[in-house]
């Protein structure tokens, strides 16, 4: 099997925008479907850590 290389720098700072852009997106969905709409996007933002969300997608995507 291949080995995947790790992310260069660019590619790196480009899938952390993406999984950023992909995180507000995903959170203006959960705020207006989960828990009956009683939180707000700033709420739900309050209750995640999203360097650890990009940290975690990135060490899957790139396999460490």
């Amino acid at each position: 099997m291949k080995q995947i290389t790790p992310l260069g720098s660019v590619l790196k700072e480009e899938l952390q925008e993406a999984i950023s852009d992909a995180y507000g997106v995903a959170l203006s969905g959960v705020a207006a479907e989960a828990f009956g709409g009683c939180y707000t996007v700033t709420q739900l933002a309050a209750m995640v850590d999203l360097d650890r969300i990009i940290n975690q997608a990135i060490a899957l995507v790139s396999n460490n």
